[in-house]
């Protein structure tokens, strides 16, 4: 006759996998659970106390699948939500597309805007006299900022700062700010890099090219 040792007899214990193949149903569990705490001292899977293993188990695939669903859910939202103010500052953003909330602060960048006002750019179709002749966006990013320099004097410090709004200007949070900030500081690089070569891809229309049109205007 065959004897097999019970679980909690040897140095160590099959896995869950082992014992039940690669899935099983809550079914399964149960009544195994049922059969072995009946007049085996409460011991699964070779725990003398199956509870807290349980738990932990159990709490450890929920934070997984919880953590799972929320990047599935973040990774749909910003697919579908395609008017949200993002910062694009990086070519994997860029080719993602960029939102219709951020062709005004991108072209009234000054660097952009030089570009626009010389017919180089796509632009979206956007025509200069369809925009704000201020950069209202580096205002927003000015707004109660100081530029300290290793130069700068204490003296030449301003006892207070400033914030400038006009009745004009569009809703913006923060992170819309922010966004937009981040978007022109990798406009300074992506710009960097283009103008050295001799065909330069367009920003607002990656990654075709600039046209070689020059504006003639006076």
């Amino acid at each position: 006759m065959a004897y097999f040792a019970p679980i909690q007899e040897v140095a160590t214990s099959p896995s869950l996998g082992a014992l039940l193949g690669s899935t099983c149903s809550w079914d399964t569990l149960n009544r195994i659970n049922e059969k072995l705490s009946g007049g085996m001292g409460n011991v699964i899977f070779g725990a003398s106390n199956p509870l807290p293993h349980f738990n932990a188990f159990k709490n450890t695939m929920l934070e997984n699948i919880q953590k799972t669903t929320k990047v599935i859910k973040d990774a749909i939202d910003y697919i579908l939500d395609d008017n949200s103010m993002r910062p694009i500052d990086s070519h994997e953003a860029l080719e993602a597309g960029i939102p219709a909330r951020m062709y005004e602060p991108i072209l009234t960048y000054s660097p952009i805007r030089k570009l626009l006002d010389e017919g180089k750019i796509f632009a979206w179709g956007i025509e200069p006299k369809q925009l704000p002749e201020e950069d209202r966006w580096g205002r927003f990013i000015a707004n109660g900022r100081l530029e300290v320099k290793p130069d700068t004097k204490v003296k030449d410090i301003p006892e207070h700062l400033s914030w400038t709004w006009d009745t004009n200007d569009p809703e913006y949070s923060f992170e819309d700010v922010e966004a937009v900030e981040k978007t022109r500081c990798f406009i300074d690089k992506f710009l960097e890099e283009e103008m050295a070569k001799s065909r330069r891809k367009d920003f607002t229309d990656y990654p075709r090219y600039m046209t070689q049109a020059v504006s003639t205007k006076k």
